[in-house]
């Protein structure tokens, strides 16, 4: 039923489907009789068939035979063309309204006229179309009044039968706002001509005729105006007597249809300014359905019109039919029955999956239907048959699973009283994962998982229920949700024992598990409640000794993963570790053993020469790793060797590979491919440089390998490839081999900055689903991810990235480009990755940031040049003044510890980038706040220190400790500064720690 709000295409040429093969009519073309087309369309239109005879599912070759056969006046093969295509497809209304136009010209005979009728009936069948039922309800008005006028010959049609269809076209036309009119004034006219042919009309038929005008005038439509004025000429013809109290009534009631009609006004508007967009039919649906459940009575007819206004020109989106089978299963709308019958609702279930048959969820539902109906069994496995058959639901698991669940809960529902019917289930069961499995498999055995909770319940059986999990656990075994369901299943039959194997079967394959985590906190939480101590401990034991293997592991990945990025980077962190240990328990020990300050000046001494003493790069032994196969070596002799070590430990001779040191201008150097990859899919990717003599893979995980060229011109053009795109945001890294290199190349690894393996996509509906976009493309090569970016309308359109296992995947899918789907020019393109913005915005964050550096280092400079030392006391003031804190060595909290001052001068000497950097662990006691940027006094003053580090003590300084208010009029006692934390800490404590005066020259003499 296509509406005239924006009918479909017919040209689309992207239509998901398959049902079907084409009539073997299309064979039996007598090419000796056909006169009127030339050599080459008939040359077309064969191999049209032929084509349409292997591939039924191609909408568009359907379109061009049709045309072709059309254009050549084939009309026989013309009609059974149009046959094949709409047992494949729904047809669009253009392609309705030319075939019937067709064959009511050729029909003459009342046989080819009731054909005539039926076509109609067809055509009504698949979308709503006003067009198409006034044609209808036009013809069987026009057939009638012909056979009235020859009364000896038999009618085509009925007046009785005729009414059956002007009744049937107002059910489902009548709540069409705009156009509905046509219909019920068509039906209308025909009443009233019949009502005037009689000599003495009925009070039954003038009263019936006089309610119909008052219900319609309750409908909200465009021309209630026109339907009240013919109202009112009915009555003054035929009901005079009554036609003030009618028409006062009938006012009434068209006064609150316009109301109706005002509120929705707007949204009407809005599909005519959108040219019937998707966004504003979801908009009018949702307005609509709040409104019918605020305030009766619900108008379920105008929303079910509205669904098949929508459907008419969105019909390839399956949430709008999702929706609309979700409506008409509503409890409100299920007790109207003065809308849809059972039937009618089926019909609707029925045309949702021939309009998109990929989505198991529309499967799914028109099963759900058969039961709500109490259709026989049969009917559900005949569907699912179909369903099975259909190459777009098959080429997609997961939708397959969602009709085989719903087949499988319905056998269960219907047949699971004895053990007959167990029986009948279980191998229902069985079919169905057989036919998963043939489809590709499902890898969330959700089938399996139906299955094992029937056989834990109803069915009993716990033996097979066990023996599923297993087949689960066995075929994905690193999933840590398949372990805690088979251990939850053990413990909801009261199999205890048999749950604490699973959790221990779990715990000892935590190294493969995707969440090692989650299946030792499930077997903790377990023994909680169902073990005793000693269960409980192994449990702790166990878990705790395999997430250390399972950490070493993590951190192994990540060593190897980066290893050729940067091969110090491990030594040097190892080197970098062992200091801040060695300092951390320095000063636990100090913290704990200080007594003297003799004591305390070797422990800092020993700590401050861990710090100054630059930590030495340790120089990489290049050890490449071995080639795993015999066959692939390069041998040693064709390579230099002048450069190779002459002594090697036994360990290094295992993993020494067959390639000498020094660099080989033949070679290429490769890495930073996918896990996974062959040496023939590099031969592959390099043969068109060269002749390739030697391809080895090598590393712990193949992460690396040597191309070897016949000559270096070969090599030297295969660098072509560095910064290939090899999926996953991987740019591939080729050099020419280089073993005596400490880094294998300098910088971080390249990304593309044009995806081969992805492909960005625009132009599509913001509601589309990524299984739907996953469909779609699978009709040229099998997506293996795909991503949407939803954006709202006012703030632009909805992209997506799609991506391909191979570079030759995605460029077979750049076929979609410009086809039209959705009412819309798909806009496919390789995805560009923007790099250089992206360092654009880097370089202003790392300006910034210098700045802000900048900024707070000259104003600490200045802070302590204002500040000075004025607390130090004469005593003092012939010691140097300490000199300042090591900044990129100490944490910003902490002062650096210094050295003695014969090795001052030494460290000074020492170019300041070869201190390396070691957090120390002997912390100021000043806040930190305070020792990261000195703040503003009230006389906008830096402030004081509350005492000076420990490094002015270890220099020889002392300072003046004031005391406070009392002694401040004339004591001028004074006190040492503080040697150490330790020593500040107990000062604080026993209140001997005093500040300064405000001024400090006031208490000296």
């Amino acid at each position: 039923m296509a509406s005239t709000d924006s009918p479909p295409d017919s040209s689309k040429d992207v239509h998901l489907d398959s049902h079907d093969d084409m009539d073997d009519s299309f064979n039996d073309v007598d090419m000796d009789n056909v006169s009127g087309p030339g050599a080459e369309a008939m040359t077309a239109i064969t191999a049209l068939k032929t084509s349409l005879e292997q591939h039924p599912n191609q909408y568009e070759q359907h379109i061009q035979l049709i045309t072709l056969l059309k254009d050549s006046d084939m009309l026989d093969e013309l009609r059974n063309a149009r046959k094949s295509m709409s047992k494949s497809f729904p047809l669009a209304e253009g392609l309705w309204l030319d075939w019937i136009k067709d064959e009511v010209s050729l029909a003459i005979s009342e046989e080819e006229k009731k054909q005539v009728l039926e076509l109609y009936e067809k055509a009504t069948a698949d979308y709503l179309s006003i067009t198409i039922w006034k044609s209808y309800v036009d013809y069987a008005i026009e057939e009638h009044m012909e056979s009235m006028e020859d009364p000896d010959e038999e009618p085509v049609i009925t007046e009785d039968e005729v009414r059956t269809i002007c009744y049937r076209a107002i059910k489902f036309t009548e709540y069409h706002i705009p156009e509905s009119h046509t219909i019920w004034n068509a039906w209308m006219d025909f009443e009233l001509q019949l009502l005037e042919s009689q000599d003495s009309p009925s009070s039954d038929h003038i009263n019936k005729l006089k309610n119909s005008f008052q219900e319609r005038l309750t409908v909200p439509h465009n021309d209630i105006d026109g339907t009240l004025s013919n109202l009112s000429s009915f009555m003054t013809k035929y009901a005079n007597s009554e036609y003030e109290s009618t028409m006062a009534h009938s006012s009434e009631k068209a006064s609150k249809a316009r109301g109706i009609l005002r509120r929705l006004s707007d949204f009407e508007d809005q599909l005519i300014s959108t040219g019937n967009s998707l966004e504003a039919f979801v908009a009018y649906l949702e307005y609509e359905r709040l409104q019918s459940s605020k305030s009766p009575p619900r108008s379920y007819g105008r929303i079910r019109t509205l669904f098949e206004r929508a459907l008419a020109v969105h019909c390839l989106v399956p949430n709008v039919w999702s929706d609309y089978l979700s409506f008409l299963m509503s409890p409100g709308f299920a007790n109207k029955d003065i809308d849809l019958n059972p039937t009618e609702i089926l019909s609707v279930a029925e045309r949702s999956h021939r309009n998109c048959p990929w989505s198991g969820d529309l499967w799914e539902s028109r099963i759900l239907f058969l039961e709500m109906y109490s259709r026989p069994l049969s009917d559900v496995e005949d569907l699912v048959n179909k369903a099975a058959a259909d190459a777009s639901l098959f080429a997609s698991p997961t939708e397959l699973v969602k009709v085989l669940l719903a087949k499988s809960v319905y056998i269960f529902r219907k047949t699971a009283r004895d053990e007959e019917g167990h029986a009948r289930v279980r191998e229902c069961f069985k079919q169905s994962i057989t036919t998963v499995q043939t489809a590709g498999g499902d890898p969330y055995y959700k089938l399996e998982r139906l299955w094992i909770d029937l056989e834990a319940g109803a069915l009993g059986d716990h033996r097979k229920a066990r023996g599923l999990w297993e087949s689960i656990v066995t075929g994905q075994k690193t999933l840590s949700e398949n372990w805690i369901g088979f251990a939850e299943f053990e413990k909801r039959v009261g199999n205890i024992k048999g749950a604490r194997v699973v959790f221990g079967r779990g715990c000892q394959a935590s190294n493969y598990l995707d969440w090692p985590e989650r299946v030792h906190e499930a077997w903790l939480a377990f023994e909680r409640a169902h073990g005793d101590v000693h269960e409980y401990k192994d449990a702790l034991t166990k878990c705790r000794t395999a997430m250390r293997g399972v950490e070493a592991n993590r951190s192994k990945a990540a060593l190897e993963q980066h290893a050729y990025y940067d091969p110090s980077a491990a030594a040097a962190a190892a080197s970098t570790a062992a200091p801040e240990v060695e300092v951390e328990k320095a000063a636990t020990s100090d913290k704990k053993k200080r007594k003297g300050s003799a004591a305390e000046d070797s422990r800092v001494s020993k700590s401050a020469k861990i710090e100054e003493t630059p930590l030495e790069t340790p120089t990489e032994t290049h050890i490449e790793p071995p080639l795993t196969h015999k066959e692939d070596k390069i041998p040693e002799k064709a390579l230099d060797d002048s450069t190779a070590q002459p002594t090697e430990s036994p360990d290094q001779k295992k993993l020494r590979m067959t390639i000498s040191r020094g660099r080989h201008e033949n070679t290429c150097f490769v890495t930073n491919f996918p896990a996974g990859t062959t040496d023939k899919q590099l031969k592959a990717m390099f043969a068109k440089y060269g002749t390739i003599e030697r391809c080895n893979l090598g590393g712990k995980f193949r992460t690396i390998a040597y191309v070897q060229f016949t000559t270096s011109e070969e090599a030297h053009a295969a660098l072509e490839l560095d910064g290939h795109d090899m999926g996953q945001r991987r740019g591939l890294i080729v050099k020419i081999s280089d073993t005596s290199l400490a880094k294998r190349h300098d910088g971080p690894a390249p990304k593309p900055t044009v995806s081969l393996h992805e492909l960005h996509v625009k132009k599509f509906p913001n509601e589309m689903k990524e299984s739907e976009l996953k469909k779609l493309f699978s009709l040229y090569a099998e997506p293996i991810d795909v991503f949407i970016q939803r954006v709202p309308a006012s703030e632009g359109e909805a992209w997506a990235n799609v991506k391909f296992a191979s570079e030759e995947d995605a460029t077979t899918a750049l076929a979609l480009n410009g086809h039209e789907y959705y009412g819309q020019n798909l806009l496919v393109t390789r995805r560009e990755f923007h790099m250089q913005e992206k360092k654009n915005r880097a370089s202003r964050r790392e300006d910034k940031h210098a700045q802000r550096v900048a900024a707070r280092t000259g104003q600490e400079e200045k802070s302590t040049e204002g500040h000075g030392h004025a607390s130090l006391s004469s005593s003092s003031s012939a010691m140097p003044p300490p000199p300042p804190p090591s900044t990129g060595t100490v944490s910003d909290a902490t002062e650096a510890p210094q050295v003695s001052t014969s090795d001052s001068s030494k460290a000074t000497a020492k170019p300041k980038s070869e201190k390396p950097v070691v957090k120390a662990t002997l912390m100021s006691m000043a806040p930190r706040h305070v020792a990261k940027k000195p703040m503003a006094s009230r006389g906008g003053r830096p402030p004081r220190p509350a005492f000076l580090g420990h490094s002015a003590v270890l220099a020889g300084a002392s300072t003046t400790v004031s005391t406070s208010s009392d002694a401040s009029a004339g004591s001028g006692t004074s006190a040492p500064a503080p040697k150490s934390n330790a020593d500040f800490r107990e000062k604080w404590l026993s209140g001997n720690l005093k500040r300064e005066p405000e001024n400090p020259g006031d208490n000296q003499d």
